[in-house]
């Protein structure tokens, strides 16, 4: 994360902080290629504009550059299409893209007679209709006031609409990253992938799918006439009356892009870098989430992937396909089963990575790959893909979506009882996977119907649910007490931990994606209160807390950093046990102390926890001038000197290259 960011980020905010006219110019481009007719089904203006907005916001530009240029666009693009309709007229229907698509312009113009005038202002957020109602409008006589009138009003409120939220969105983003990437990374995804996934979808559908439709007609026609080798393959992977060839192509393709995925995931977790990290950080964080009432869920979850039942599943599966005569499909599962059962025991003696929790022995105590994962996507992916062959196509949905949610829920599980890492579920999931894109490859012209497929999926289903339920019963209070929650803890001696078992502790924050953030500037031998007490000689105090009161805060014209509450920081996945903050002299700027439990307790000191702290300095951030922020902008230059008087200091341990981090107890 923190290499694409350095790589990729960074330099694209400081090209846009240099070229802030360039970046409103593509927003002008952008904008107005939304309003002319297939241009904006090649360019995709929308999401230009929103990422546009967001990359301004996320380097503290100024968005009124980007803005104006929106509603420029949006102007100039509708008046584009408004005058074609206008010059003209009826004649338009014979000039190309209108020839070739006519219901372009009898969608526009049902709409423009349904709406009038007001259409054109309506159209403005109509994806469908929104770049032919401007000519409709042209051509049934609208007189240029009323239709500029309509796309100016318009334009001043579609503009602020799509770029104002995505840089007060993009404003917000660059402030979380400061206090967990793995946030930013998150709402991100959550926030504008989703977005921009419906979009894309929709685009896909209404508008690239007819055009691929007639291109592939094309092509088809070239390569009809044609010979060669060239014209051979096209033939093969785009008649619709050969679908072999394309369904071999797709498989393969999707097995290549799976087996590529499994090998990249391989060597990040042997290099033990920043995928081990991640790792951790996940894992901590999902253990400081459990509740009881989902460790009982999960557990159960759990139980149901065990290889107990899956074991008894596949022989279920192996004796109706041997019922039905099904021999081929048989071996073929029998094959899958066995390969898969020496794979990974190998895997995990070969790569050694340990669990977050001991809790098996023998080649089981290693957890990469997840055995339930790999088991579990396996076979409930042939069982899945069997079941569809038997189902006629409105129904095929349904054995995918029961066997990805099976396959979720058992991979949820393992993460969220610590017995596997978030990187093993991934690598079992992805072998299983594969494995199910290769049967489907092998069988794909095979007639299933003697196996009943539809009937096998129907059994399984209640056999899941019985020989799970029964395998639950019987092994509840064992399974409660294997994945009992658990915390790993060292003991050492105030003189060890002055030597040598502090630098065991981790020297920087670490994020959930496993970037090391602001260096840790303070271990404390007590507690947090004792810390919190110490501080507060000093001049630190509690924040503001986090509640429904302090949102006024961020809107206000005058805001007030002391006012303001502390962006979360997390380390390894854990939320700080305490936070203060010390304000400068002129109220400017903060600084904010984050500190966090280790799992190392000094012994002769009545085994006191051992807290380890950051400290990085805060600034008020005002993106559009209405949205205040607090913003971390540099780490203390030298730890050591703000605990000059704190408590009993140790020592200060140096560390080349960074900041030296102070040793110090409780009074």
């Amino acid at each position: 994360m923190s290499s694409f960011v350095n790589g990729y980020v960074q330099p694209l905010l400081a090209f846009a902080g240099q070229n802030v006219w360039l970046v409103a110019f593509i927003v002008f481009v952008a904008a107005l290629s939304e309003a002319i007719v297939l241009i904006g089904a090649i360019i995709p203006g929308t999401a230009i504009i929103l990422a546009a907005a967001a990359i301004v916001g996320a380097g503290h530009l100024s968005v009124w550059p980007v803005l104006i240029a929106a509603i420029a666009g949006a102007i100039v693009g509708d008046g584009i299409s408004y005058w074609m309709g206008h010059h003209y007229k009826h004649r338009i229907v014979r000039i190309w893209p209108f020839s070739r698509y006519p219901g372009l312009l009898a969608k526009g113009d049902a709409y423009f007679d349904s709406h009038g005038g007001k259409s054109v202002f309506i159209a403005r957020f109509l994806p469908g209709v929104r770049a032919v109602v401007p000519i409709s409008a042209g051509m049934a006589g609208m007189t240029v006031a009323r239709f500029y009138a309509a796309n100016v009003s318009s334009a001043l409120f579609w503009a602020p609409v799509h770029v104002l939220p995505a840089t007060a969105l993009g404003a917000s983003m660059a402030v979380l990253g400061d206090a967990s990437g793995r946030l930013l990374l998150v709402l991100v995804v959550v926030g504008l992938a989703v977005a921009g996934a419906v979009l894309l979808a929709w685009l896909a559908w209404s508008r690239v799918l007819p055009m691929l439709s007639v291109w592939q007609e094309r092509l088809l026609a070239w390569a009809r006439g044609r010979n060669g080798g060239l014209a051979y393959t096209v033939r093969r992977l785009l008649d619709p009356d050969i679908t072999d060839d394309r369904t071999v192509a797709l498989l393969v393709a999707g097995f290549a892009v799976v087996l590529l995925g499994f090998v990249n995931l391989v060597e990040g977790v042997v290099a033990r870098g920043e995928l081990a990290r991640a790792d951790l950080a996940i894992s901590n964080l999902i253990q400081s989430l459990r509740i009881d009432a989902g460790d009982r869920i999960m557990i159960v979850v759990t139980s149901f992937g065990d290889g107990v039942v899956i074991a008894a599943l596949a022989v279920l599966t192996l004796t109706w396909l041997a019922w039905r005569r099904s021999w081929r499909l048989a071996g073929g599962l029998a094959i899958l089963l066995i390969a898969t059962a020496a794979f990974v025991p190998l895997l995990k003696s070969t790569i050694q990575i340990a669990r977050p929790l001991a809790m098996y022995s023998g080649a089981e105590a290693y957890s990469f790959p997840s055995g339930h994962a790999t088991f579990a996507t396996t076979f409930f992916g042939f069982v899945g893909w069997l079941t569809l062959r038997g189902l006629p196509g409105r129904w095929r949905w349904l054995p995918i979506v029961l066997a990805a949610g099976t396959v979720g829920l058992i991979a949820t599980s393992r993460i969220y009882l610590a017995a596997h890492w978030p990187s093993d579920v991934l690598a079992g999931t992805i072998f299983g996977l594969g494995t199910t894109l290769i049967i489907a490859l092998v069988f794909r012209k095979d007639d299933l119907t003697q196996a009943r497929p539809a009937w096998l999926g129907l059994a399984m289903c209640g056999a899941f649910l019985v020989v799970g339920s029964l395998h639950v019963y019987r092994t509840l209070p064992a399974a409660e007490q294997r994945y009992v929650r658990s915390m790993p803890q060292v003991a050492a001696t105030k003189v060890e931990w002055e030597t040598s078992a502090w630098a065991t502790l981790p020297q920087h924050r670490i994020d959930l994606e496993g970037d090391t953030k602001e260096p840790i500037v303070l271990q404390w031998a007590g507690s947090p209160a004792t810390l919190q007490s110490a501080l507060e000689k000093e001049g630190w105090s509690v924040p503001k807390p986090w509640s429904i009161n302090v949102v006024a805060t961020f809107l206000s014209p005058r805001p007030v950093l002391a006012e303001m509450p502390v962006p979360p920081r997390l380390s390894s996945g854990q939320s700080p046990v305490l936070t203060l903050m010390q304000m400068s002299a002129d109220g400017a700027t903060r600084r904010v102390l984050s500190a966090w439990l280790t799992p190392l307790s000094i012994s002769d000191l009545k085994a006191s926890p051992v807290l380890a702290a950051s400290v990085v300095t805060e600034t008020l951030s005002q993106p559009l001038n209405l949205l205040a922020l607090p913003r971390s902008v540099s780490a203390p230059p030298n730890g050591a000197n703000f605990f000059d008087r704190l408590g009993q200091t140790i020592a200060v341990r140096l560390r080349a290259g960074t900041e030296p981090v102070v040793l110090a107890v409780a009074d």
